[in-house]
């Protein structure tokens, strides 16, 4: 059983019985289309943590994985297919975690996934922190400056019109966890047709056209055309 993303609300959260299929696609635009379509490449299975008594089938993997390890594992084979190519992953909330984050930055441990960046929703109450002070002494480096306001407090503060039905705020800061630090923005969404919903698409890349951000997560046409390659990574059933 699995959360069906289709019927479930806010509020309420619906269930089917089926696959789930993590599937990376690439983002593409077509003269005769007006709005870009995603083209499937690759996609893997999840399977849940707890494996259910009935099925005698083996396991498919020898531990247990998550949606964004398999999504991350899809990206490093078509990182290897074009070698001097830069990419943006986008995806929704279930990809905007930490440890995807950390793995798609320019300051990665794997050199190939510094081609890659990250576009996906972050929360409203989320902490953001300026960059850290150099260090003047002796002892543990600062991981984390001084803490920034919350996106929620700053919805009210800047705006900018785009070819999009919705407003947005601008905050560049840093979503800290743990090393390494990297900084990053995110782009505030008001939804004009549902009172009280808010979006929110952050970025590893602070110099990324907001634009071009948003264009890409919406399918509007952005002010600025990114050259990367967008893929778009879905959890269907």
């Amino acid at each position: 059983m699995h959360r069906d993303a289709v019927r479930s609300s806010r509020r309420r959260a619906e269930v089917s019985p089926g696959h789930n299929w993590v599937t990376l696609g690439v983002v593409m635009r077509l003269p005769f289309l007006r709005c870009p379509v995603a083209f499937p490449l690759l996609c893997t299975l999840y399977s849940t943590r707890k494996h259910a008594r009935r099925n005698q089938a083996k396991r498919l993997y020898r531990k247990h994985r998550t949606v964004c390890e398999l999504a991350l594992l899809m990206v490093r084979v078509v990182v290897r297919w074009a070698p001097g190519r830069q990419f943006r992953l986008i995806g929704d909330g279930s990809y905007g975690t930490h440890e995807l984050a950390n793995a798609l930055c320019p300051t990665s441990l794997y050199a190939a996934l510094r081609r890659v960046s990250l576009v996906s929703r972050f929360p409203l109450e989320g902490a953001t922190y300026a960059a850290p002070s150099p260090r003047s002494g002796r002892g543990r480096p600062r991981v984390k400056g001084a803490k920034l306001p919350s996106p929620r407090l700053l919805l009210a503060l800047y705006s900018l019109n785009i070819a999009w039905f919705a407003h947005h705020v601008e905050d560049p800061g840093a979503w800290v966890r743990s090393r390494p630090w990297y900084p990053k923005k995110h782009v505030t969404f008001s939804d004009m047709l549902a009172a009280a919903r808010h979006d929110i698409l952050a970025e590893p890349i602070p110099s990324r056209p907001v634009a071009g951000m948003a264009a890409s997560e919406t399918g509007a046409p952005a002010l600025s055309e990114p050259n990367p390659i967008d893929f778009a990574p879905r959890l269907t059933a």
